[in-house]
């Protein structure tokens, strides 16, 4: 009889264990099924925004204190007032991208010391509990140094006026620190940095130019 109620005792523990054991299994494959997508998701878009707000206030910063379009860009016109130059002050140029690519780093490693938030609630994957409850933090660490990049902009703005714009491309690399495993997110942001319009006819090759250096390179 005691051996019966010893055999039915062994039993019972090891249906507890193997029960246990299976929450546990089925909590682990919910995580990686379900929240780890979300969440890779959410701190995806999160990180994205803050990047691509941490790059304008950096840029607009130095732009604050740099010079004017006509100091940067010398348009040169011929005697039929046709333009036969377009150069680039590069030193200036230059000046900025630098400034901006340094202040862009220094505001992105920022949001390493914050991390993100992420509400419980988004995790669930359901509309109703998205942005409730509590918050998670996680970490995100910078990957790398942040690289800029000059491209330029040409436009029709009305009879001979020509719109140029030269835009920033600035790019980072942000890890997110997931549990389990790092998510390392590509930032690109497009910011503006020089605006105006140009009277007198443009030639061809300078409206087919995508960067600034293709300019520079068609300068006479």
């Amino acid at each position: 009889m005691a051996k019966c109620k010893g055999s039915k005792k062994r039993k019972r523990i090891t249906i507890a264990i193997f029960s246990v054991a299976l929450f546990f299994v089925a909590c682990i494959l919910y995580l990686r099924l379900t929240v780890a997508p979300v969440l890779k998701t959410v701190s995806e878009e999160q990180i994205r925004a803050l990047a691509v707000t941490a790059v304008n206030e950096a840029v607009s910063e130095v732009l604050e204190q740099s010079p004017s379009y006509a100091d940067m860009v010398v348009i040169g016109y011929d005697n039929e007032n046709n333009i036969n130059s377009i150069r680039i002050n590069s030193s200036e140029v230059n000046s900025i991208v630098h400034k901006s690519t340094i202040e862009s780093q220094e505001r992105i490693s920022e949001l390493g010391t914050r991390g993100i938030n992420v509400p419980v609630g988004s995790l669930s994957g359901i509309m109703f509990f998205s942005g409730k409850g509590p918050d998670l933090n996680l970490r995100v660490v910078p990957v790398g140094s942040v690289t800029a990049k000059l491209y330029s902009e040409f436009k029709e703005a009305g009879i001979n006026q020509t719109n140029h714009r030269i835009y920033l491309k600035i790019n980072a690399k942000i890890s997110a620190i997931l549990p389990g495993a790092n998510n390392v997110i590509n930032t690109e942001t497009d910011v503006m940095i020089l605006d105006s319009v140009i009277v007198g006819k443009i030639p061809d090759t300078y409206l087919h130019s995508t960067s600034t250096q293709d300019m520079m390179d068609l300068i006479p």
